[in-house]
This record gives C-alpha cells, sequence and structure tokens, in this order.
C-alpha cells in the first residue's frame, strides 16, 4: 500500500503490489518519472517459508471500482434520466474522466463521458444523465464506469432493473 502525493496533501492508500500467500519482509518502491514502479522486496512465502528477494516493475494503470450504480427514473431533466454512481480509484494515478456505459437488454450502449478528478483511493458519489428515451420497458440494464485505457472490468459493472426512460415510479 502506498499513498500518492497531491496538490492537497496525500491520497488514500492504494495497493501498488499484491501477491496472495506472500507476506512482504522488505518492499523498497521507487516511482520512475514515467509513472512506472520499480520494486525491490523480499517476500516470504506463507506456506513454504522460504524468503526470496524479487525485482518488480509494475506499469501505471488506470482502474475504477464501481462500487453501486442504479438508474433514478424518477430523476428526468432535459429528457436524460439519472443514473447515480459511486465510483473507487484503485490505482496510484488521478483520473480525470470517465465512461458511463448502460447496456440496455437488447445490447444497445448508451455512453456518456464524464469529466471528473478522482485522486488515488478516493471515492466519488455522483449522478449523470442520459438519454434512456429508447428504452419502453421494464428490463434488466448493465451499469458500467471505466477510466481511459481500463482493462480489468471485473469489479466495473452492476445490473439494475430499469423501466421506460419517461416513466417514473
Amino acid at each position: 500500500m502506498a499513498s500518492m502525493k497531491t496538490d492537497d496533501g496525500w491520497s488514500e492508500p492504494v495497493v501498488v503490489c499484491e501477491q496472495e500467500g506472500t507476506y512482504w519482509r522488505y518492499f523498497s518502491p521507487i516511482l520512475k518519472e514515467d509513472g512506472d514502479w520499480e520494486i525491490v522486496a523480499n517476500e516470504e512465502n506463507a506456506d513454504s517459508g522460504l524468503n526470496v528477494l524479487v525485482d518488480i516493475t509494475k506499469e501505471q494503470a488506470n482502474h475504477l471500482q464501481l462500487v453501486s450504480a442504479y438508474v433514478d427514473e424518477s430523476d428526468i431533466q432535459d429528457g436524460k434520466t439519472a443514473v447515480r454512481y459511486m465510483v473507487t480509484n484503485t490505482e496510484d494515478t488521478a483520473i480525470d474522466h470517465l465512461d458511463l456505459l448502460v447496456k440496455l437488454a437488447d445490447g444497445t450502449i448508451v455512453k456518456k463521458t464524464i469529466s471528473v478528478n478522482i485522486a488515488p483511493g478516493a471515492s466519488v458519489v455522483d449522478t449523470a444523465y442520459v438519454d434512456l428515451s429508447d428504452v419502453d420497458t421494464e428490463q434488466s440494464v448493465n451499469i458500467s464506469a471505466l477510466a481511459e485505457g481500463q482493462d480489468d472490468t471485473t469489479d466495473s459493472s452492476v445490473t439494475d432493473q430499469s423501466r421506460s426512460g419517461g416513466c417514473c415510479s
């Protein structure tokens, strides 16, 4: 775990490197100018007790965890329906925009790019207004929040029930 220097002080801790079944006995990270980490560590295998000196390179990455999200059909502005969401930046770089995607039952994806400022380790709760006016039946929708260049999306989606874009509960 490490905290990153920010304009306002220090970020919330983020995981720089982890490996199941390993105890880190010595961990010496260096953040290079290109944003990658160079790490020298003494790792102890939890099962065997053997120690190994390792050299790890971790490339800079963006990753958002979607903690929760839902469509709020009672909040419609200018024909667009509110999608409320909470995301956490789990990486060591600030996120300046995210893509919020709502995948409808027929496979149609409605995308909204949102300007944000999410520091490493920080969480944000917000609302985006998305055009769901073509939705005319109650259906299950998949909501995703992704940072630019995010490869791992396993914890970045949730499923919600949605009615038509113009209806209220």
